[in-house]
């Protein structure tokens, strides 16, 4: 997890302007939060971007949940 000040540093013109890094999984990309879903109160706001881009079908709540569940391991094939 990016630390408040990283999140402008870790953003790059590549990204979408809808949507801010506040992670980074390592092999899978970052871990992006779409503002306008965010901001429409939606529940599915996460996704990653990378290689692929993955839709994590999520909140930061579950999100978190689900990585306490894993211990660590990496959750991406969850979210396929």
């Amino acid at each position: 997890m990016f630390k408040i000040g990283e999140i402008l540093s870790h953003h790059s013109d590549m990204m979408p302007n809808d949507s801010y890094p506040i992670g980074y999984y390592p092999d899978l990309g970052c871990i992006m939060v779409n503002s306008k879903r965010c901001k429409k109160g939606e529940k599915n706001y996460l996704w990653l971007f990378g290689i692929d881009r993955m839709d994590l079908k999520c909140d930061f709540k579950t999100w978190l949940d689900r990585m306490i569940m894993a211990q660590g391991n990496t959750i991406g094939k969850w979210f396929r």
